[in-house]
């Protein structure tokens, strides 16, 4: 029982990490030899730019390393554009939902079921998304496989700021957001946004890779997402990939849980 438990805490550890690393991640130049020949009006057409998936659900591996230290957990994501995140952590073969993380428009909420605790953080409220220009459609962005811009516009709109370059193959999109310049490398030839790079004040990067696309109702969409960030590292597996629509359940009752700092969760879930 004691390693089971062990088990389920560390499980709601690897979904805090994954609320961490989601909540810290110009001229347009458009020479077309530079650009291997490609238009702007096909760049606004790739799927990673055209932003046409408005429901996405899936089973998730999350498999996380921090500072050396591994663990793993299953579990599930749903994503509703506009509307929200919701990414759950289950034990026991899925009998048992651990913890999960709702992230809307407004805030994140992190629910611990297993110790009855649930903290909050409204971005308005936290300084360093204020000072960074952190809001939650870049969040959404990077978990659909989309280029996003600076300034909460949809990329489709805002591609003419950007700038473009072509670079090994890729087409390279970059743009700024405050203190956080990002870049996004595109293979053409399939559309698909590969890398999504996020370099704050020229010291610290974090980068967001995708690969072994499968096809999707609306595209190919990665079944592979790999964050990183100095020394932590977060991979996403994932499986039985649909675009149906769905109804995004979110935590509506929490009366019999205790309300806590998040720091204090993550000491808590740390013991």
């Amino acid at each position: 029982m004691r390693k089971t438990r062990n088990d389920m805490h560390r499980a709601a550890l690897l979904l805090l990490v994954v609320l961490a690393m989601m909540l810290a991640g110009c001229r347009s130049s458009r020479q077309q030899a530079s650009l291997g020949g490609i238009t702007l009006k096909e760049i606004k057409n790739l799927p990673a730019v055209k932003a046409e998936t408005e429901c996405l659900s899936a089973k998730v591996k999350l498999s996380a390393d921090i500072k050396g230290n591994d663990f793993s957990a299953n579990g599930n994501i749903k994503i509703k554009r506009g509307e929200g995140i919701i990414i759950s952590v289950n034990a026991l073969g899925g009998i048992i939902e651990v913890a999960r993380i709702e992230i809307t428009p407004e805030e994140a909420l992190f629910v611990y079921r297993l110790g009855r605790k649930y903290a909050t953080a409204r971005y308005s409220e936290v300084e360093a998304f204020r000072e960074l220009g952190i809001d939650y459609s870049m969040l959404e962005a990077i978990l659909l496989n989309e280029v996003f811009s600076g300034n909460g516009e949809p990329a489709e709109k805002s591609i003419e700021k950007m700038d473009m370059n072509a670079a090994n193959g890729e087409l390279v999109l970059s743009t700024s957001s405050k203190k956080i310049s990002y870049s996004f490398h595109i293979k053409p030839a399939e559309g698909n946004l590969v890398l999504t790079r996020g370099n704050y004040a020229q010291r610290v990067s974090a980068d967001c890779n995708y690969s072994d696309f499968v096809d999707t109702e609306k595209r190919p969409f990665p079944s592979r997402i790999h964050f990183s960030v100095e020394d932590m590292s977060l991979k996403l597996q994932l499986s039985s990939i649909k675009n149906a629509s769905f109804k995004l359940n979110r935590t509506a009752d929490l009366s019999a849980y205790d309300r806590i700092d998040l720091s204090v969760l993550l000491k808590t879930l740390n013991q």
